[in-house]
């Protein structure tokens, strides 16, 4: 997908519960460990530029929130990305990243080259504070990290004046996701 997926219910048609304040993120994604999502600061205006942030439990949600004939990403899948044209990640994460919606950057501007579009949306922590929007940008994986606790997941991180890097995020976290074609 060239946007962040931007749904409201399960492909069954069972609404995904949306988080409108800190608290709501909280209870939702670390205490109970349910599916949520919210936008940015919790401001529609800017869901409109950006797209809804998920906790991991609604990208894994045996309903699914990919549209018919695309698929949440894996940690394969992100590998592959970073490695298609180059092994120099930070040239890669230029081409990655759009012209706009970053903060002004001389080393690392967007170029957008292949046509994945990365806004800098920033992402939410597990208290549901959002955090470096025009700075980085956060994607899931449907890829499991093993921990003790079980509460981890792999995804994808773009930065302004960074390297991309595939991390693990707990699970509480609200990342963007962009599906894969099947």
């Amino acid at each position: 997908m060239s946007e962040n997926l931007n749904v409201e219910t399960f492909n069954n048609g069972d609404p995904i519960p949306q988080a409108t304040n800190v608290d709501a993120w909280y209870k939702a994604s670390y205490q109970d460990k349910t599916p949520v999502w919210c936008y940015y600061s919790f401001d529609e205006g800017k869901g409109k530029i950006y797209g809804k942030l998920y906790n991991w439990y609604a990208i894994n949600d045996p309903r699914g929130i990919a549209p018919d004939g695309w698929r949440i990403p894996t940690q394969s899948d992100f590998e592959k990305l970073l490695n298609y044209t180059t092994t120099n990640f930070e040239e890669y994460a230029v081409a990655l990243k759009s012209k706009e919606l970053w903060e002004k950057s001389n080393l690392h501007s967007g170029t957008n080259e292949t046509g994945f579009n990365a806004i800098g949306g920033g992402f939410t922590n597990i208290t549901g504070t959002c955090e470096n929007i025009l700075e980085q940008t956060k994607f899931w994986t449907s890829t499991e990290y093993e921990s003790l606790e079980n509460d981890q997941a792999y995804g994808l991180t773009l930065y302004l004046d960074l390297p991309p890097s595939l991390y693990s995020n707990l699970k509480a976290y609200g990342c963007y996701v962009r599906c894969v074609k099947e």
